[in-house]
């Protein structure tokens, strides 16, 4: 595959920090999940510093070569911590990207996933838990998993906080391991 050069829009869902590069994992709008990496974007004199942060969207052109990807401009579209945030939204933001980064395979591109994803941060955004409840079932409906008839249940009965433990459990036994996010704010 010869190397080429492409922009799309990207949620970040993870970043690792390695001297002074970022290791990105994006959730694009054209080419699904993929790994990336920002050269130089952890100096302190990178304007990137600030926007490749996970919960937000960027505008990033790529520059690709088979499967490796490398970010080689950004720019801001949402930035989630730009106004002051309650603890309980930074956790749910956390929680569901590490639910959404375990969730998707790598190169899973839909347009309709990229969507629901976005109306999940906005529903954190604007503490909209209904939202984030029917976006979280559209989710994972429409990634094939199906959510078991006690959470349509609890959803339909609009017993929020029931549906939303469920959801947890049910999403946990999909993943096959514990949520890490859940314990960073306890």
């Amino acid at each position: 595959m010869a190397p080429r050069h492409l922009s799309t829009s990207a949620w970040v869902l993870s970043r690792l920090v390695s001297e002074n590069d970022s290791k990105l994992t994006l959730l694009t709008s054209t080419l699904g999940k993929i790994y990336a990496t920002a050269k130089g974007a952890q100096k302190i004199t990178s304007q990137r510093l600030g926007m490749l942060q996970p919960g937000n969207e960027v505008k990033i052109q790529l520059y690709s070569k088979g499967d490796f990807f490398w970010v080689t401009e950004s720019k801001i579209i949402f930035h989630f911590l730009h106004h002051q945030k309650s603890l309980t939204q930074i956790n749910l933001l956390f929680y569901f990207l590490e639910i959404i980064n375990a969730l998707i395979p790598q190169h899973h591109s839909d347009p309709d996933t990229y969507s629901l994803v976005t109306k999940l941060i906005i529903a954190i955004e604007t503490d909209n838990f209904y939202l984030l409840i029917s976006s979280e079932i559209k989710l994972i409906e429409q990634l094939g998993y199906g959510p078991p008839d006690n959470i349509i249940k609890f959803f339909s009965q609009k017993d929020l906080s029931a549906c939303q433990q469920a959801l947890n459990t049910y999403l946990q036994s999909i993943i096959e391991r514990p949520l890490f996010s859940p314990q960073l704010f306890k």
